[in-house]
């Protein structure tokens, strides 16, 4: 009965309340959109193809295929001098390869690897490589 003695103050006091919680939960909405606007949405599925890079000194060539593994060979001045496989994953913005196998044995099995994706498109895809280097990747097939 407090309530219908303090009707005005009551109803001000629950709109206020509702208010508050309505700002409260505004403010985990936006906090929410803000926090995730930085990640990068890289899928998986749009690196599922073959691709290419190449400059002066080399190219490199990367099957990467839906089940989670890939193959691919390095060429260094018109010799080639690593010819891989493996399994590779994403996870955020990074493109992370676990090396299986190397023909020429370049890169031992086991070895772990990541680069930064910057950019992935139909058509090309670009990352930042540990080394700092940028590389942009042409879709083959």
């Amino acid at each position: 009965m407090a309530v219908q003695r303090l009707r005005l103050a009551g109803r001000q006091l629950i709109v206020l309340l509702v208010q508050s919680q309505m700002r409260a939960v505004l403010a985990l909405i936006v906090f929410c959109l803000t926090s995730c606007a930085g990640l990068p949405s890289m899928s998986q599925s749009r690196l599922v193809g073959e691709w290419r890079y190449e400059d002066k000194n080399q190219s490199c060539h990367y099957v990467f295929k839906s089940d989670g593994t890939f193959k691919g060979e390095v060429v260094y001045h018109a010799k080639l001098i690593s010819k891989f496989s493996g399994r590779w994953s994403v996870a955020g913005a990074a493109l992370h390869y676990n090396y299986i196998h190397d023909a020429l044995g370049r890169i031992p099995a086991g070895t772990v690897d990541q680069d930064k994706l910057l950019t992935v498109r139909k058509e090309f895809f670009v990352i930042e490589a540990a080394d700092g280097n940028q590389r942009k990747y042409l879709r083959i097939r």
